[in-house]
């Protein structure tokens, strides 16, 4: 018996020493980055799974004592690495002419990113599912719900470009970066889920079916 105990407790203290031990936990998170794996296709879901846990991992290392937005070209080289070709380039365009790149920038660019491809993805998603099922009461609750985008003469008016479509499909709104789309909608003082202007109201889109976040 007396073994046993002495047995279990240096297991005990072993397990302790383990995984208090600063360095080996501060390698194991930096070993986790660099192991992370590619976006290999252009993917809201792919995007922000990288992108949790690149936030995962750096908050760990902060509670370590680590600092590893500051960490600079290394960290920066390390997540565009990651990125898919589609993603990269776009990266490449916005930033091609900054001299330095701060970590910030970068997530948060990660993270715009896969937010706009979620609003498209659902966009199209919503586009490619028929309605062949749709009873006419649907289809009327269903125009019902869109007709808060509607002008008064009942007809669709992009907000960006005054034409015949939605903000979401509009041509000169897509090909803004993402950035300039976000500052587009914060100038027209649009819904950042819907992309409608709700004048004061609460915004009443469903969340998505897929990841229940809410976005158009």
């Amino acid at each position: 018996m007396q073994t046993t105990s002495e047995n279990y407790q240096k297991a005990w203290n072993s397990l302790i020493d383990r995984y208090n031990n600063k360095r080996v936990l501060i390698q194991t998170h930096t070993k986790l980055l660099f192991n992370l794996e590619p976006v290999k296709d252009e993917s809201a879901e792919r995007l922000r799974k990288l992108y949790d846990s690149l936030s995962g991992h750096f908050k760990a290392l902060e509670t370590l004592g680590e600092n590893p937005r500051l960490w600079g070209s290394l960290i920066v080289y390390l997540i565009t690495s990651k990125l898919d070709s589609i993603t990269l380039r776009q990266w490449e365009i916005e930033t091609h002419q900054l001299q330095t790149i701060s970590v910030d920038r970068l997530l948060e660019y990660l993270q715009l990113r896969y937010r706009m491809l979620e609003a498209i993805e659902s966009v199209d998603n919503t586009n490619t599912n028929t309605n062949s099922k749709l009873t006419r009461e649907n289809r009327a609750k269903r125009d019902a719900y869109k007709s808060m985008s509607l002008s008064v003469t009942g007809e669709i008016k992009c907000y960006v470009c005054k034409l015949s479509h939605t903000i979401y499909k509009c041509p000169i709104f897509l090909n803004l970066s993402i950035f300039d789309r976000i500052k587009k909608i914060n100038e027209l003082k649009l819904c950042k889920v819907c992309l409608r202007s709700h004048h004061g109201e609460k915004c009443k889109s469903r969340n998505c079916s897929k990841c229940t976040r809410p976005h158009n």
